[in-house]
């Protein structure tokens, strides 16, 4: 019986940028909320300053390793035969899980009052994660999931020319225009489909 073999250099990647999302959340929604706070109505103290700088230098790799872990998942589906039924059962799959941990984490949140039940808004995103910008992650990569098998079918009919100049078009509107012009266009789902192809 042949064993498919797992790569540990992957599953090495795969965690350390799992930890530095972790990293960045704990930064952006503790340690530099906080920090701010201190600071705000006062002269920013150089403690304070150093912290947010210190806290937004390693916050940004989070940032990075979304991207990272979007390319680990196209390397291993860019050849993947899944027709698009495999792939609707891993959709169906992954939004139970998502759904499953997202009420779960409500009612240990509600149950110990670190937020309000009663919140009709709190209660909409715990119990709709998909539709609500709290679980963006986790609705464009189940976006990504389903598009994938016919992405693939794409980029395997296109010869190699062509291959290059949508990557080239794929990296100056993704990273050289926004880098001169800050508030060009709202990416969503195309900052993965960026990285997927890449």
């Amino acid at each position: 019986m042949k064993t498919s073999k797992r790569n540990s250099n992957f599953e090495l990647l795969r965690i350390i940028t799992m930890l530095l999302i972790v990293f960045h959340h704990s930064i952006v929604h503790g340690l530099l909320v906080n920090s701010t706070a201190l600071g705000q109505g006062n002269p920013v103290t150089p403690q304070i300053w150093g912290t947010v700088f210190v806290g937004q230098m390693v916050a940004m790799f989070g940032k990075v390793a979304v991207a990272i872990f979007v390319m680990i998942s196209g390397y291993f589906l860019v050849n993947s035969k899944s027709s698009g039924k495999k792939s609707l059962k891993k959709v169906l799959f992954l939004t139970a899980q998502v759904y499953f941990y997202s009420v779960i984490i409500y009612l240990v949140a509600a149950h110990f009052k670190w937020i309000n039940p009663k919140d009709l808004g709190t209660l909409q995103q715990a119990f709709l994660p998909l539709f609500y910008n709290t679980n963006w992650f986790a609705t464009e990569y189940l976006m990504l999931y389903l598009i994938y098998p016919y992405l693939n079918v794409a980029l395997h009919n296109i010869n190699q020319r062509q291959h290059r100049n949508l990557i080239l078009i794929l990296i100056v509107t993704f990273t050289v225009v926004p880098t001169i012009f800050p508030n060009f266009g709202n990416y969503g789902s195309y900052g993965l489909l960026v990285v997927f192809i890449l």
